[in-house]
């Protein structure tokens, strides 16, 4: 096509065509008017967001068992008492003689 009042008019082509992928419509109910497809969106949004906060507080209930798990552990801890001698394979270098070095 040729100028028009001075602009340069484009040809149309295929990359200017607009598609579901370029619009980014993915899956819409049958046209039955805006309003229609807003209460659509708006309950696809709400079932969304409520599986978000369902997984969510799962996450935070296993959050909170592993947290008494761990709690009860160091309780346990606590309340032993602690024995005189060290634990069996544990060397305590406190007690060691010094040995001079061999040359």
């Amino acid at each position: 096509m040729g100028q028009a009042h001075g602009s340069v008019r484009r040809k149309s082509s295929l990359a200017n065509l607009r598609t579901a992928v370029t619009a980014r419509v993915r899956s819409k109910p049958p046209s039955e008017g805006q309003v229609y497809l807003d209460l659509y969106a708006l309950k696809r949004d709400r079932a969304r967001w409520n599986n978000t906060k369902e997984r969510a507080e799962q996450s935070i209930q296993s959050i909170d068992k592993a947290l008494q798990k761990v709690e009860s552990a160091l309780a346990d801890l606590e309340d032993e008492t602690p024995s005189a001698s060290p634990l069996p394979g544990t060397i305590d270098f406190k007690n060691c003689p010094k040995q001079k070095a061999r040359t």
